[in-house]
């Protein structure tokens, strides 16, 4: 027996958005996941309770940047 799967809400995401990322080229296998000033990702996300980011930087708690790194300029 099918169970329907229970409404799900989001937030902080960003949809039909360039998140605009440092450096994407696939030709040469360059991925820079580090957001650029002026992306719409930058304090969109919603605390998870991380402290730092990959790079031991750490996270807004508030309102955190999407992605793995958060912003530092």
């Amino acid at each position: 027996m099918a169970t329907t799967p229970a409404a799900v809400t989001s937030s902080g995401m960003i949809s039909n958005q360039d998140p605009l990322f440092l450096n994407i080229d696939t030709r040469n296998n360059v991925y820079d996941f580090h957001l650029q000033e002026n992306s719409p990702a930058l304090g969109a996300g919603v605390s998870a309770g991380t402290e730092t980011d990959l790079d031991e930087n750490p996270r807004d708690t508030n309102f955190p940047d999407l992605g793995a790194y958060e912003a530092t300029f």
